[in-house]
């Protein structure tokens, strides 16, 4: 069986019965390798030991399960400061509805380039290494938690390089205090908006992976028909409504191949956005190999809408300004061409050693 969908059916879906992967094999290095790379290893281990299935990789559950512990910690740590600071911040795509751990702990500034500043100092008087960027844009600062190494990626802007794809200044009244699994609470952004940004990431990464997927899906399966359509509003706001299409199509094919049915919400997601036929038939002639890449096409559709939103326009205009830098043309052409060639996107420290900037 196509390894995608035998891993989709050993850690199933929720409100779909679960669908055997008709092999005994259930258990091994390659589907744990799998699920790494779609950021999703947390959930595939968790579905072996609820099978009764979990055995020569019970060592791999117990450091997946030290590494989520010590991620929630990193996240309670730096929003008690910020707290006792009275910085304005939120997280955003950094605390999922299932578990796992991202590459780091993502935050936006919602004061101006002092506040970032400002955030810094407080982080850095606790002990945190500032390790600088690999995102040459509007300020964004890096910095390592000092007791578990684990990178805070604090952004002035939600953007890749100058290019702001989603904007903050729509975030007020949309910033709520969510519940960590310790029962601490922290600065979150509503589900819905939250959701809008793990879309229009995975498009600035260029792949779709199964965690986008079970984000997708376990979003939905906590929203009401309210939700739904507050969500449908932000995708209008924002200007992301067809790679919205692309990436609702692409869950809809796994759900299809994986499991024979859909949820009721996506179905009706689908409906009220429509169907990307080209994409859908891009993730089944490659065999639903994931992640998956986006095509170019559906790149440069999702650009074109987005300059109907006056923010990004102007954030277009300050990007080619700034490109009259060689050295940034230079960079972001790289960068272009390395993200439509990777395979997977798993960010660590070892990224700010590796990586030159411009």
């Amino acid at each position: 069986m196509n390894k995608t969908i035998k891993l989709l059916r050993i850690v199933g879906s929720p409100g779909i019965a679960r669908k055997e992967p008709f092999t005994d094999d259930v258990e091994s290095l390659e589907l744990y390798d799998l699920a790494v790379k779609n950021k999703i290893p947390l959930l595939y281990l968790e579905a072996l030991k609820r099978q009764g299935k979990l055995n020569k990789l019970k060592a791999k559950l117990d450091e997946e399960r030290e590494k989520y512990l010590k991620f929630i910690g990193g996240v309670e740590r730096v929003s008690k400061i910020f707290n006792a600071a009275g910085i304005e911040y939120t997280l955003f795509k950094t605390i999922k509805p299932y578990p796992a751990v991202p590459g780091d702990i993502d935050i936006v500034i919602l004061g101006d380039s002092h506040m970032l500043e400002r955030s810094v100092e407080v982080l850095r008087e606790a002990g945190y290494k500032f390790i600088g960027a690999t995102n040459p844009g509007p300020s964004v600062e890096d910095l390592v938690d000092p007791k578990d190494d684990i990178i805070v990626d604090l952004q002035e802007e939600i953007s890749l390089s100058y290019l702001i794809y989603m904007d903050k200044n729509k975030f007020r009244g949309q910033i709520i205090d969510i519940k960590l699994p310790t029962g601490k609470k922290v600065k979150n952004l509503t589900p819905e908006i939250d959701l809008a940004i793990v879309i229009i990431h995975s498009l600035t990464e260029h792949l779709y992976t199964l965690g986008d997927f079970y984000t997708l899906i376990y979003r939905l399966a906590e929203m009401n028909e309210k939700d739904i359509n507050n969500f449908i509003d932000i995708l209008e706001e924002h200007k992301i409504r067809g790679i919205a299409r692309s990436f609702i199509t692409i869950t809809d094919a796994l759900c299809e191949a994986a499991y024979g049915e859909k949820p009721e919400n996506l179905d009706y997601l689908l409906n009220e956005l429509n169907y990307d036929k080209m994409e859908a038939k891009n993730v089944i002639k490659n065999d639903f190999k994931m992640p998956h890449r986006y095509s170019i096409i559906t790149i440069a559709r999702t650009l074109l809408e987005k300059m109907k939103e006056k923010r990004f326009r102007r954030s277009v205009a300050t990007q080619m300004l700034h490109m009259l830098n060689p050295r940034l043309t230079k960079f972001v052409v790289s960068e272009f061409i390395r993200r439509r060639k990777k395979e997977y996107y798993l960010k660590s420290i070892e990224d700010y050693s590796n990586e030159k900037m411009y």
